[in-house]
């Protein structure tokens, strides 16, 4: 038997044999990375291209911490929706639950420092009321959090 035929072979072995269809199309979000601190804000962005940083030529240079209204706005939008049942749409938040400690856990002779993301956000950062939009979307039945990881680092 060739490459390909054992290679087919071995994926028939592991891929389902059944599957389901729906009968109308569906609308599937995928969001991760709740509660990640990035960047702080355009003052921290210039701060950091002052000190030699090339910033802005890669996507993850761009990224930042949503803030309330941010929340509130995708609450917003979808709590206008319902399906035939009518419930709302349903986001799943896949969470971050801890952002590093930069000011306390930055330097070549340890680990890295973690603050867990119920303790607040790190030193220098300021997002009023986001935690308290989270759990108004939780309430409404619009966001279901979920565990994306401890960290990305």
């Amino acid at each position: 038997m060739n490459f390909a035929g054992k290679l087919w072979e071995r994926a028939y072995r592991i891929l389902p044999r059944e599957v389901f269809f729906f009968d109308r199309p569906l609308v599937l979000l995928h969001s991760d990375d709740w509660g990640r601190a990035g960047l702080r804000d355009r003052q921290g962005f210039e701060q950091l291209r002052a000190s030699g940083l090339d910033l802005g030529q890669r996507p993850y240079d761009l990224y930042t911490l949503e803030t309330a209204a941010d929340v509130r706005a995708l609450s917003s939008v979808l709590g206008r929706h319902r399906d035939a049942s009518g419930r709302p749409p349903v986001l799943v938040m896949n969470f971050v639950l801890a952002n590093l400690d930069i000011p306390h856990g930055m330097n070549a002779n340890s680990m890295p420092r973690f603050l867990p993301l119920a303790d607040g956000l790190p030193a220098g950062w300021s997002r009023p009321e986001l935690f308290d939009a989270y759990r108004e979307g939780i309430e409404q039945g619009i966001f279901y959090p979920a565990l994306h990881g401890i960290s990305h680092f």
